[in-house]
C-alpha cells in the first residue's frame, strides 16, 4: 500500500515541481521584461523633459527680444534736443545721442539670466527686403552727427533674447533672434536763427540785450555764445529780427533812421542801429524796419512809403551797428539767417540746405566758367525793379504733375540777351554748371541736350523731390557744393542722392514715426 501511494504520489510531486521552476522561470522574464519597458519609459521622459525645458526657454526668450525692441523704442524716442530759440524753439531727436547697441535684463525673471541684446543700424534709405550686403554697404555710419544733411530716416534693431543654458545642451540653443524695422518722424523743416558775421567769420553781431531800444554791436566771435541776444532772423517780411522774440509778445527788429517827429539828423548822417518793436508797416515803424540784401555784403534799407530804396546801408561805426549812406561789404550772415522773401514767385531758387542762399551768376559775369549760391537779394517792393539780374533765374514749376517736362533755368543779361544753364560734357570730369547763349529759352527743340533740366515737385520720392535733374541724364541733379577756401558753395551736377543740398524752392516735408518688419531670423 505504501509502494502503492508513493507511486501514485511522485508523479504529482515531479509535475508540481516541474510547474514551480516554470513559474520562476516566467517570473524571472516578466521581471526583465519589466525593467525593459521601464528604461524604455524612463528614456523617453527624459528626453521629454528636455524638450519641454526648450520649449520653455524658448518661449521665454522670445518675450526677452521683444523686450528688447520695446526698450530700444524708448531710448530711440527720448534723446532729444531743442532748436531755436525763445518761443520759436522745438524740441527734436537729437541723432548724436542714438546707441548702436543697448542690453539689459527682463524685469520678474528671478535670477536675472533672461535677457537681451539689440543691435542697431542707421539708414537714410528703406532697408526692407535687401540682402546682408546692402545692408553692410548702406548703413550709416557711427556715431551719427547732427549734420542736417545726412540724418537716420530708419533704423534696423536686432534684438536677441537669452537665458541659462538647458542641462546637457548648449547656451544657445533655445535663443531667439527677432528684427524689427522703425521708421523716425522726420521733417525738414529749417529753423531760421543764425550769426551775422563779419566778412572774415572772426566776429558776430550781437544785441546788448533783447529789449526795445538796445543797441546791436560787431563782437569777437568767441563772445558769440548766448543765442538770447545773437541769433537773427531775415525773415520773409524783409526784416531782420531777433530770434529769440519770435513767437513773443513784442517781436524786436533791427530798425534804422528815425521817421518821426522829423528823420534824426541829416540824411547823410549816420544813426545807430537799434532794436524796436516790429511794426505792421514801414510808415507805422519808429524808423526803417525793411532791408534789402544787396552787393558788396549788407542791408539796404526802404524809405518810408516803401516805394524804393533809401541808400542808406548797414554798417559799422566802430563796433557798433549804424546807418549811414556807406556802401561797404562787412556782414557775411550764416545759411540760417534765412532767404528773406526769395522764392519762385520773385525769380529765384533758394536751396534748402543753405537756406539764406539762392543761385547767383558769379560776380554778375555771365561768362564765369562757375556759378554759386549767395545771400539772397531783395526786393521789398514786390516788383523785382531793385533786384539785380543775376538773382532772377526763371524756370516754370510743374503745373498738374509732380515732374515738368524738359526745360531751361534761364537769365536775362544786360543788353537783354537770354543765357542757359548748360552742363559739362559728358567725361570732362567738370561737374560745375555755367551759361551759354539761348535765343529762344522756351523752345525746348532749340536747346541743347546740356541746357535742358526737369524740375520736379514733391514726386513721393526722397531722391528727387523738389530737384533739378539734367534730362539727358536724370541720375544727376543740381546741388550746392561747398568749396574749400573759397567764400560761397558752387552749382554742380552731381548724382542725385536726395539730400537737402540737392533740394531747390523747397517746402517742409514731415513723415510720422512707424513700426514693422517683424521677422525671427534666430
Amino acid at each position: 500500500m505504501i509502494r502503492l501511494a508513493q507511486m501514485i504520489m511522485d508523479p504529482v510531486r515531479n509535475r508540481a515541481t516541474r510547474e514551480s521552476g516554470s513559474a520562476l522561470l516566467m517570473s524571472v522574464l516578466f521581471t526583465v521584461f519589466a525593467g525593459g519597458v521601464m528604461l524604455v519609459l524612463l528614456s523617453v521622459l527624459l528626453s521629454q523633459a528636455q524638450s519641454a525645458q526648450v520649449a520653455q526657454k524658448n518661449t521665454r526668450t522670445g518675450y526677452a527680444a521683444q523686450s528688447g525692441i520695446q526698450s530700444a523704442l524708448s531710448v530711440l524716442r527720448s534723446n532729444t534736443k531743442t532748436v531755436g530759440v525763445g518761443a520759436s524753439a522745438i524740441t527734436y531727436g537729437d541723432p548724436t545721442k542714438l546707441p548702436q547697441s543697448l542690453t539689459g535684463t527682463v524685469d520678474g525673471a528671478g535670477d536675472g539670466t533672461l535677457s537681451y541684446t539689440v543691435e542697431l543700424q542707421y539708414f537714410e534709405q528703406d532697408p526692407t527686403g535687401q540682402s546682408d550686403a546692402w545692408l553692410a554697404t548702406n548703413a550709416m555710419p557711427f556715431p551719427l552727427t547732427d549734420d542736417p544733411g545726412a540724418q537716420p530716416k530708419f533704423v534696423r534693431m536686432v534684438s536677441e533674447g537669452a537665458d541659462s543654458a538647458v542641462g546637457g545642451l548648449a547656451e544657445s540653443v533655445g535663443d531667439r533672434t527677432i528684427t524689427a524695422l522703425y521708421g523716425f518722424t522726420t521733417t525738414n523743416v529749417n529753423i531760421p536763427g543764425g550769426l551775422i558775421h563779419s566778412t572774415d567769420t572772426a566776429s558776430c553781431l550781437k544785441a546788448g540785450a533783447a529789449t526795445e531800444g538796445s543797441s546791436v554791436a560787431m563782437v569777437p566771435v568767441a563772445e558769440c555764445n548766448d543765442d538770447q541776444v545773437n541769433m537773427w532772423v531775415y525773415d520773409t517780411d524783409y526784416r531782420l529780427k531777433l530770434a529769440s522774440t519770435i513767437g513773443a509778445p513784442t517781436v524786436l527788429c533791427v530798425t534804422g533812421q528815425e521817421w518821426v517827429p522829423t528823420p534824426t539828423g541829416t540824411n547823410n548822417s549816420a544813426v545807430d542801429a537799434t532794436l524796436r518793436s516790429c511794426a505792421a508797416t514801414n510808415d507805422d515803424a519808429y524808423g526803417n524796419q525793411l532791408w534789402s540784401w544787396d552787393f558788396p555784403g549788407s542791408w539796404v534799407g526802404q524809405n518810408r512809403d516803401n516805394d524804393d530804396r533809401s541808400q542808406r546801408w548797414l554798417g559799422l561805426n566802430g563796433t557798433t551797428l549804424v546807418e549811414n549812406t556807406t556802401k561797404t561789404g562787412v556782414f557775411n550772415p550764416t545759411p540760417s539767417v534765412g532767404a528773406g522773401g526769395a522764392s519762385h514767385g520773385t525769380h529765384q531758387i533758394v536751396n534748402f540746405s543753405e537756406f539764406g542762399r539762392c543761385m547767383d551768376v558769379t560776380d554778375a559775369v555771365i561768362s564765369k566758367n562757375f556759378m554759386i549760391v549767395y545771400p539772397c537779394k531783395q526786393d521789398p517792393t514786390g516788383t523785382g525793379d531793385n533786384m539785380l539780374w543775376n538773382h532772377k533765374w526763371f524756370y516754370d514749376e510743374p503745373v498738374g504733375a509732380a515732374t515738368s517736362a524738359p526745360q531751361s533755368l534761364s537769365v536775362i543779361a544786360p543788353g537783354n540777351v537770354t543765357y542757359c544753364l548748360t552742363a559739362r560734357p559728358t567725361g570732362s570730369g567738370n561737374t560745375d554748371v555755367h551759361f551759354t547763349t539761348c535765343n529762344q529759352p522756351d523752345n525746348v527743340a532749340s536747346l541743347s541736350h546740356a541746357q535742358k533740366f526737369i524740375r520736379n515737385a514733391d514726386t513721393g520720392s526722397t531722391l528727387t523731390s523738389y530737384t533739378f535733374q539734367l534730362a539727358d541724364n536724370p541720375a544727376l541733379c543740381l546741388a550746392a557744393v561747398p568749396e574749400p577756401g573759397y567764400a560761397w558753395s558752387h552749382i554742380r551736377l552731381l548724382t542725385c542722392n536726395g539730400s537737402s543740398a540737392q533740394k531747390w524752392n523747397a517746402p517742409a516735408i514731415t513723415s510720422g514715426s512707424t513700426l514693422g518688419g517683424y521677422k525671427e531670423i534666430g
